[in-house]
């Protein structure tokens, strides 16, 4: 028999099992009526064959326990095999021939399904290509165009220049490499970034051009979104980020930012306040563990970029050595203060190192913060979501930093230089959480707990505070979230509109609260049907209602208001009862829903104008005792009502105080 998927064992359990089934119709059908001659690649085993459609097995290709098959493919009546750390493999039914590549990264074929002897391999990351011409025998290198140890002369982009311009040899992720069908001249290629073709893969000994192909397929790991008052700049995994005009947002981008060229991974971006200056973290993760020396700043918004100065990994003279991955907060006043929690991923001690840095010169050095010996945040590089440190948007020099372990925030106010426990009490073992500032309001600090469910059910959710992070209180509304942002506030509201990927009423989607959480909106459940995990997510500060996802594996999309025909389907009044003495003034809120109706507008109306009068605007005016009806209706007669009650003033006409019981010192 066929030996099966591995059983766990001690938690040695592995995913390699049955790689690929194969039917040769050579032999035709059994009696049973299957395919007479079966091939199964198993890993860690090797390649079983059938002669009578599955009854009995044997195998004809041993592989070793701990490896497996890269690909293994069919044509004409021989199978090749491509496994790890050993070369290429051909079976034809009755001989097993090893071929002469002498390659032993080998990741891929493609076999032309109508002529056995044209047989294409590469290795991982697309570093190198082969072809051969006589069945996978022999193979001819087929060296680049140009000395092109990038990659940039033979993968041409004319849908998106960002990938013509990065680094593309040796660091793509190979997919499939296949022969066209009908044209055995058409090479294709998936990876990571998208589909590849080339047309001129037998032409010559030279490297095929590989021309990109696809467009909409975004396969990015989204790590972080900042929006500044001109561009998004989104962080991303292996490719840093891109920053992209707001009105261009369907337009690829022509570079990434910081580093255009090398493999790197940006894994936190921040703005300013002034909308104009923002900070990024780009690492170098290629051989483990990275440095830092791609993170930089941008001051027009995130059209040009430049790199802090020198973060030298070798030469600690002005910059740590542990200045790697992690996350960057800017003051809210200051924009040469700036503190970096990195995220130290090493293969010696300490391992999985987080530290905190500060600097007051724009990143020209950088210098260890003084904190406390409780503090703690696991430094491991691939929990991308999390976000354990923000600024404070009003409060120049303040910034706060969840410690997972026990749940609580640290807190600087002197310019991220030294750091103290709050008396917060948070979930403990959170180790995806998200945590932020709500601009314009200070000490006013947002939490959701992220997706790694650690915490009990009842710890899961939305906590906020208003006192400088002293004190949380949890959204009870909010069953549970994994990731949180703000933007524009509502036309009317004097808070910042608060955006969740979330649980409420047991349903998940994307929620909006334009009230300071009090209630939410489901926008949608899944974006554009993607089932895939939210990592991270953004408001527009300037435009209400457009909100930036970035997804674990879908790249990041964005979503806004409707532009078309939506009629007013609720009005609603905030608050809905009052009370004001004769003479007061109170602004009262009128919110259409739902948000994207086509006509916001409302009429104000009063009950008894001589008891309270309220403007087109809805200002109320409390003029007389009684009570009256505040109505807000909207043009196609949707209304609410608020009844507001006016008490009588009470004037002092003058004040009597007997001579006896004033005392002269």
């Amino acid at each position: 028999m066929v030996q099966a998927i591995y059983v766990p064992d001690a938690g040695k359990s592995t995913f390699i099992g049955a790689q690929r089934i194969i039917c040769d119709p050579a032999l035709g059908a059994a009696p049973n009526g299957r395919c007479r001659r079966i091939y199964v690649a198993v890993g860690g085993y090797g390649l079983y064959k059938s002669e009578d459609g599955g009854e009995n097995w044997a195998i004809v290709y041993t592989l070793a326990e701990n490896r497996y098959f890269t690909d293994v493919e069919f044509s004409q009546g021989t199978v090749f095999m491509a496994a790890r750390d050993v070369d290429l493999h051909l079976y034809d039914g009755t001989t097993l021939t090893e071929s002469n590549l002498n390659q032993t990264r080998l990741f891929d074929i493609a076999v032309s399904p109508s002529n056995k002897n044209k047989v294409f391999a590469c290795t991982n990351g697309m570093a190198d290509l082969y072809r051969s011409t006589d069945g996978g025998l022999n193979f001819v290198q087929l060296l680049p165009t140009s000395d092109d140890a990038v990659g940039q002369s033979y993968f041409k982009s004319s849908l998106a220049p960002w990938k013509e311009n990065s680094k593309l040899r040796d660091y793509l992720s190979v997919g499939e490499l296949q022969l066209d069908p009908y044209n055995s001249d058409r090479l294709w290629f998936a990876e990571g970034m998208g589909v590849w073709r080339a047309d001129d893969a037998s032409n010559s000994n030279n490297g095929p051009v590989f021309n990109d192909v696809s467009a909409g397929i975004e396969e990015m790991v989204a790590t972080d979104i900042a929006v500044s008052s001109s561009h998004v700049t989104f962080m991303t995994w292996d490719r840093i980020g891109f920053s992209m005009p707001k009105g261009q947002l369907s337009a690829y981008p022509t570079k990434q930012t910081l580093n255009t060229v090398d493999f790197s991974t940006g894994t936190s971006v921040d703005v300013s306040p002034d909308g104009n200056f923002m900070a990024a973290v780009a690492s170098d993760h290629r051989g483990c563990c990275g440095n830092g020396d791609f993170a930089g700043y941008s001051e027009d918004g995130g059209v040009n970029w430049s790199r802090f100065g020198s973060i030298n990994q070798t030469n600690n003279t002005n910059n740590p050595s542990q200045l790697e991955f992690g996350e960057l907060s800017i003051s809210a006043t200051d924009n040469s203060n700036m503190v970096w929690i990195s995220r130290r991923n090493t293969s010696t001690a300490p391992y999985y190192d987080t530290r905190i840095y500060y600097t007051d010169n724009q990143g020209a050095s950088w210098t260890a913060a003084s904190v406390p010996s409780g503090y703690n945040n696991s430094g491991f590089m691939f929990l991308t979501s999390k976000k354990v440190m923000t600024a404070d948007r009003v409060l120049g020099g303040t910034f706060y930093s969840y410690a997972w372990n026990p749940g609580t925030i640290y807190k600087s106010t002197d310019k991220g230089h030294t750091w103290a426990k709050t008396t917060a009490s948070l979930p403990s073992n959170a180790w995806h959480v998200q945590l932020k500032a709500a601009p314009g309001k200070a000490g006013h600090v947002w939490m959701v707990t992220g997706y790694d469910h650690r915490e009990p059910v009842a710890q899961r959710g939305m906590w906020y505070s208003t006192d400088g992070a002293n004190n949380f209180n949890k959204v009870t509304n909010v069953q549970d979230a994994w990731s949180l942002g703000f933007g524009a506030a509502y036309n009317g509201s004097d808070y910042p509109t608060i955006y969740i990927f979330g649980k409420i009423n047991n349903q998940w989607g994307v929620y909006r609260s334009i009230d300071q959480a009090a209630s939410w909106e489901l926008i949608t459940t899944y974006p554009l049907g993607l089932f895939d995990k939210v990592t991270c997510m953004e408001g527009d500060p300037d435009i209400f209602g457009r909100v930036y996802l970035g997804f674990s594996g879908n790249s990041f999309v964005y979503g806004q208001i409707s532009a078309g025909s939506q009629p007013v389907e609720e009005v609603v009044i905030k608050p809905e009862t009052l009370a004001l003495y004769e003479t007061e003034s109170y602004n009262l809120v009128g919110i259409v829903k739902p948000f994207d109706a086509t006509d916001q507008s409302l009429t104000w109306t009063s009950s008894d104008p001589s008891i309270a009068s309220i403007t087109s605007q809805g200002t109320l005016t409390a003029l007389a005792q009684g009570t009256a009806t505040i109505s807000a209706t909207a043009t196609n007669g949707v209304v609410a009502s608020a009844v507001v009650t006016v008490n009588e003033t009470f004037r002092v006409t003058g004040i009597n105080i007997p001579q006896s019981s004033i005392e002269v010192a």
